[in-house]
């Protein structure tokens, strides 16, 4: 290494000459290579290749001369400076190294704010981090630190680095737990750093994407884990804010999103904003999601008006199968038996194999059992095209073996038996066809 620095020191020479250095004009030291440019450059370049090999200690001298005398000499100067002292810090446990740290940062905020990637707002984040890390505990310096990762968060926007998003919020969630962060402030900046990472991993490369996950991990833990989520309280917060943005969508969907994780899908506040969001942007999964809401609420006449809709609007076959079941389910809940087959129905046109169509099917012909024929031989018969029913749920999708398997246990000795069956001349195997609205045609079998 002493090689590379008599080469380094011997080209200098050679470009500025030994006998005079270049001086600014202004006198100042507000140009880039201080008052005395030979210098600069000499001790930029031996503490550098001492940086370079980690060695801190012997870099330091030089690099403390460019800090102080050519403070626009690089951006550099700040980047390894911050890891130097945070070197210097952890060997030394000597404050006066976080002291010195934090006026890297100011120094770099001050001569290079507007460095197009790492310019004020990442300088105020790396800023805050360091003095939340290294001051852990510490309420004055918490507060302090939140105040740079606020600014740098407000200024970066959607370039926020993730460590600055995240360290902004746990630094938030210690302040807010000991009283000095209200609650509202807490949401405000929870829901703003949720469409942080939303939008982050939206936009991310898929190799960044990851971190932006975690980024909407973390701060999901930590907020759920706050107090601060509380149904009712979120309530009072969140009516307001409702009322103040009743025709913002990004706000209401930002609302929204509090209310769900917050499992408040029993307050008139999540009735009230969902018809909000469908209202500005009424689409089949925002009508499929009233058509839940109202499901909860057991009101089923809204129920079904939106579930019509989801069905109207939606394109995908699939998802259309999945309303006619959900629709199906509702007229089964109502033991509207015949509407209930009806969508089910319905709901095989767009995705034959669903199997819960069958299911539903099969349990709406046995609600209807006692109900079929005049006598208890009829009734029975019933069960027969309902396990024919659960046997082809199984067929389409074996995944709903298990649970078929179960049901169909339940409901065969629920069978006419041979006795009965021989005094009206039918026999095992013969075809025989339930009437009324089932019209299903089975074979006969006994318990």
């Amino acid at each position: 290494m002493r090689k590379n620095l008599i080469l380094t020191l011997g080209m200098i020479l050679l470009i500025f000459g030994v006998s005079k250095a270049q001086t600014p004009q202004s006198g100042s030291l507000d140009v880039k290579f201080g008052l005395d440019s030979i210098q600069t450059i000499t001790q930029a370049s031996i503490y550098s290749e001492y940086f370079k090999h980690k060695n801190f200690d012997e870099a330091l001298a030089g690099w403390r001369y460019v800090f102080n005398n050519a403070p626009k000499y690089s951006r550099n100067t700040y980047t390894r400076g911050a890891t130097m002292m945070n070197y210097f810090y952890a060997k030394t446990k000597n404050e006066a190294y976080i002291d010195t740290l934090m006026m890297v940062y100011d120094k770099w905020i001050k001569y290079f704010s507007t460095d197009k990637n790492y310019g004020e707002g990442y300088a105020w984040g790396k800023k805050g981090y360091d003095l939340y890390r290294l001051k852990k505990g510490n309420v004055e310096a918490q507060k302090e630190a939140y105040s740079y990762l606020t600014k740098s968060f407000e200024m970066e926007g959607a370039k926020t680095t993730p460590i600055t998003a995240i360290t902004l919020f746990l630094d938030a969630n210690e302040l807010f737990k000991g009283g000095n962060l209200s609650r509202e402030e807490y949401i405000n900046l929870y829901s703003k750093l949720s469409a942080f990472a939303e939008t982050g991993e939206k936009n991310a490369k898929p190799a960044d994407k990851k971190e932006y996950q975690d980024i909407a991990d973390n701060i999901n833990v930590t907020f759920f884990n706050s107090g601060a989520a509380d149904c009712e309280i979120l309530d009072k917060l969140l009516t307001v804010k409702f009322k103040e943005n009743i025709n913002n969508l990004d706000e209401l969907k930002s609302i929204l999103k509090l209310l769900n994780r917050g499992d408040c899908g029993h307050l008139q506040l999540t009735t009230d904003v969902i018809e909000a969001v469908y209202k500005l942007e009424p689409s089949a999964e925002a009508a499929f999601k009233l058509a839940e809401t109202f499901i909860q609420k057991k009101d089923y006449a809204k129920a079904e008006k939106y579930l019509r809709e989801a069905v109207e609007k939606e394109q995908d076959n699939v998802k259309k199968a999945d309303y006619y079941i959900f629709f199906a389910r509702l007229k089964l809940a109502e033991n509207n038996l015949r509407d209930a087959k009806q969508f089910a129905n319905e709901a095989l046109k767009f995705n034959p194999k669903l199997g819960e169509a069958y299911l539903i099917i099969g349990q709406a012909y046995a609600a209807y059992a006692k109900e079929y024929g005049s006598d208890d031989f009829e009734h029975q018969t019933v069960y027969w095209v309902v396990v024919d029913k659960f046997q082809k749920a199984k067929q389409v999708n074996p995944a709903l073996a298990e649970k078929v398997n179960s049901l169909i246990a339940s409901y065969s000795p629920h069978f006419p038996s041979k006795e009965e069956a021989f005094f009206r001349g039918i026999k095992e195997g013969d075809s025989y066809t339930v009437g009324s609205w089932i019209g299903e045609t089975t074979k006969v079998r006994f318990r």
